[in-house]
């Protein structure tokens, strides 16, 4: 949610409290009591909607991160095998393209991260026989092989992050509409009717509906449709 959909989340969250903490005025209201019912509900729907957003993008984004890390762990373990190789065989050659450190590997975007495991499981294969006694076996590739392909898997995850979260954005900018008619034509002028009745309540729930600005500051009355106490 962006900040203003913050401060309209917590105006209503702040009204629908003022109404169930002075319920006992409207028990035999059912208009009333019907449309508090519905407004909790939609309320808790952005709540949820909003954690959906917030969990959807930090843990994709955290689990490309893990996979990536996972990867490096592996391709650093056979480098330093490559290199002691290379050095024993006086292959300069394989030596220089193997000779990554731990930050070399996770430099740079995931795909090429992703890029450099692949050529370092190349080498692998290609020398799988000899290294074998150096203690790179054909399980250890395969291991490795298949953490490439699951940190892969993890860059596509963003893109369906993005799409979760969109359609998350699309629901709760419906759930504010729905929220704003609810009380501007319904709860508001419902709650009119015990301006002299009541006055306090009244009074608390005008205020209850004003929003406030979370940067301080700042209050507008909101979708506020309700003329002053008397």
């Amino acid at each position: 949610m962006n900040s203003i959909q913050m401060d309209m989340e917590k105006m209503y969250g702040l009204s629908i409290k003022h109404l169930e903490s002075y319920s006992f005025i409207f028990t035999e209201n059912k208009p009333l009591n019907d449309a508090l019912t519905i407004a909790k509900a939609k309320h808790k729907l952005i709540s949820d909607n909003s954690q959906k957003q917030s969990i959807v993008k930090k843990g994709i984004v955290t689990d490309k991160r893990n996979q990536i890390q996972v990867a490096a762990k592996s391709a650093f373990k056979v480098c330093n095998l490559l290199v002691a190789f290379a050095v024993s065989q006086n292959n300069q050659t394989l030596k220089e393209q193997a000779d990554y450190n731990f930050s070399e590997l996770t430099t740079g975007r995931e795909n090429e991260c992703i890029k450099r495991f692949r050529l370092i499981l190349k080498f692998a294969k290609d020398n799988k026989e000899a290294l074998l006694e150096y203690g790179l076996t054909e399980d250890k590739i395969s291991s490795f092989e298949q953490k490439i392909e699951d940190a892969d898997s993890s860059l596509s995850l963003p893109r369906q992050a993005t799409t979760a979260s969109s359609t998350a954005t699309k629901t709760i900018a419906t759930l504010y509409s729905e929220m704003y008619t609810l009380f501007k034509d319904t709860i508001d002028r419902l709650v009119m009717q015990y301006d002299e009745s009541h006055p306090d309540f009244y009074y608390e729930y005008q205020k209850a509906r004003t929003i406030i600005s979370g940067s301080g500051g700042r209050t507008s009355k909101g979708d506020n449709n309700t003329p002053p106490a008397q």
